[in-house]
């Protein structure tokens, strides 16, 4: 075998030969090779490639088939990745709560600096299973993780947890399961609360230590009665900037947002007559500014003194809220970004696109326009000096095959916007009334064509032919793609746009004063795969020598030269309409009532 062979092997790239050949011998070694490199193009540019290796029997020898890809656009899309992850960690790491990554099995896989600091780690610990911390009562991790993988979600889950250094500490936490590094993961956030831990123990102790610890806490804690406060501490009564002499013997409620009055009287009412309800929630606090504070209220009903008394702490976790918030709104713009990343780079693509093939069909076409002068000037000679009847049958045969590929030309020519055209003012309404008769006949007698005009003047800025080309191509689509009964409707109406309207030209949507001229028809419909693709030059569901695939591109560039818009929308079995925006004319409002437009015997409008 001579597939080592190095003088077949020629390479612009930082890659040498010799990587090439060591990749040929594991393909032929250890079976079929993928790499990616960075190959250089004649033009200087450099790209991105993916090569595939294999072996293969040709003509009962062992061969090697390379095939190869271009990825530039993925290496760009993979990079632009790259920087927005880089920008989502940095926000993750300044959140002022701990934010872990863990397998399910208890590996950690990622902590942010606060999360460090919590369980008094370092990042060396990544990796090692149940690395953080021990859970003191392992029914609180089984209850974690039962709920977590019934639910996907967990919030405000209590727990009580031991770190390597044997310091025992309370935190709640929030989780939900994702995707990380190809498996689920739970992303957990936690906050330290084994202080409240120790004040709610504390006040369960003795009413003394309670009235101790309360006036020295910084949560917010009250005595309730019949709803009104009968004890504040300092800590609440700052929280919300009163002192506690102007909240006792004051309507709890009042202290209460609007957005959540309901539900908290509701509850301290069901909790009086004994009823179970959640003893914890997050609510909205007014301050004496009419400030709002997030806090989370912790409620409970006590004896004191005989009496039924409620029993309430409040932590202030506005910060925690708004980080939580922050967190959410990142990874929406995140998300956000992504998306409009993947639409921007599919626009790309087919604009580069759609401008190849329109560079090569303009050259496509102009020198078939030279071409076909000469061939039917030569046959108009031929015609005239032919005496023969059969001659001159063929000759009319030339003629008519030219004058079809003319118009090919001229299909091309209008989609790259080369097309010779003549713009005349003229009244939309009054053109399509005179080409009634030349619609007609482009459908079977048994379909129904329909017209829905104003009885009104729209002046535009047109060629008369083109605008009937567009016409012609939109009928003729919609007549094929009816069956034997069907209807065709034509509209028409003066719009304001206020950018609910996608167009397939500028790929934007459309804002402004048009006119709007729908072709609808309830003929067999277009398919969400070939949708995207009707107006690319050549593109033809319809069989072999049935249709060139330039009519609708025909249409496309045509209107994009008047700074026209297009919109369509179709639906397999039910029909389609095509929406086409014309701008108005500058005699849209000073125009010739009388004005009209004659078609000649060669078709051509005047």
């Amino acid at each position: 075998m001579d597939y080592l062979n190095p003088h077949i092997i020629w390479l612009e790239s930082p890659y040498s030969c010799d990587d090439a050949l060591g990749w040929m011998q594991k393909a032929v070694s250890e079976g079929p090779q993928y790499y990616e490199w960075l190959n250089k193009r004649a033009n200087g540019d450099y790209f991105w490639e993916k090569v595939h290796l294999a072996t293969i029997i040709l003509n009962k020898e062992k061969r090697i088939l390379a095939t190869t890809v271009d990825i530039t656009h993925q290496k760009k899309a993979e990079a632009d990745l790259t920087r927005h992850e880089e920008q989502f960690r940095r926000i993750i790491e300044s959140l002022p709560l701990s934010l872990t990554i863990a397998t399910m099995e208890g590996v950690v896989l990622y902590a942010n600096p606060k999360g460090l600091e919590f369980f008094e780690r370092d990042s060396t610990i990544f990796g090692q299973k149940k690395a953080f911390t021990v859970w003191v009562n392992p029914q609180d991790r089984e209850k974690w993780i039962h709920d977590i993988r019934q639910n996907g979600i967990i919030n405000n889950f209590e727990m009580q947890l031991q770190t390597e250094s044997g310091r025992k500490l309370w935190a709640i936490g929030s989780g939900l399961i994702i995707n990380y590094q190809g498996q689920d993961c739970i992303l957990s956030v936690q906050q330290d609360i084994t202080y409240r831990k120790m004040m709610e123990e504390a006040i369960a102790e003795s009413e003394e230590k309670f009235r101790i610890l309360a006036e020295n806490a910084s949560a917010g804690i009250y005595l309730a009665f019949n709803n009104k406060f009968i004890y504040v501490n300092n800590g609440l009564s700052e929280m919300l900037d009163y002192t506690p002499e102007e909240m006792i013997e004051t309507d709890f409620i009042r202290y209460i947002h609007p957005d959540h009055r309901k539900i908290v009287a509701e509850r301290a009412k069901a909790r009086q007559l004994g009823d179970e309800v959640p003893n914890r929630y997050e609510i909205k606090l007014l301050t004496k500014n009419s400030d709002t504070r997030w806090v989370e209220l912790n409620a409970a009903m006590t004896s004191l003194k005989g009496r039924r008394i409620n029993l309430g702490t409040i932590f202030d976790i506005t910060d925690r809220y708004q980080a939580t918030q922050a967190l959410f709104h990142t990874n929406r713009k995140l998300e956000s970004a992504m998306h409009q990343l993947k639409e921007a780079q599919q626009k790309v693509v087919k604009q580069e696109r759609l401008t190849a093939v329109g560079q090569v069909s303009a050259g496509i076409a102009h020198d078939f326009n030279n071409i076909l002068s000469s061939i039917l000037g030569f046959a108009e000679l031929l015609e005239y000096r032919a005496f023969d009847p059969q001659m001159q049958s063929h000759v009319r045969h030339i003629k008519t095959a030219g004058k079809r590929a003319a118009k090919l030309v001229q299909q091309l020519l209008d989609f790259t916007s080369k097309g010779l055209r003549t713009p005349q003012t003229l009244d939309l309404i009054r053109f399509i009334e005179k080409s009634k008769a030349d619609i007609a006949e482009l459908f079977p007698q048994n379909l129904k064509i329909e017209y829905q005009m104003p009885d009104e003047a729209y002046m535009i800025e047109a060629d008369p032919d083109q605008l009937q080309q567009i016409i012609n191509n939109i009928s003729l689509n919609a007549a094929h793609a009816m069956q034997a009964e069907g209807k065709f409707k034509i509209s028409l109406a003066k719009e304001n746009l206020t950018g609910n309207t996608y167009c397939v030209i500028c790929n934007e949507t459309i804002k402004g004063e048009y006119f709007h001229i729908s072709f609808q028809d309830n003929g067999s419909g277009i398919s969400a795969i070939n949708l995207p693709h009707i107006f690319d030059p050549f593109f033809t569901t319809k069989e072999v020598g049935k249709g060139s695939g330039l009519g609708l591109s025909q249409v496309f560039g045509i209107v994009s030269q008047y700074d026209g818009h297009l919109s369509v929308e179709s639906e397999l079995g039910v029909g389609t309409t095509f929406h086409l925006y014309w701008p108005l004319g500058k005699s849209t409002v000073h125009h010739d009532a009388n004005q009209t437009h004659k078609k000649s015997d060669d078709g051509r409008w005047s």
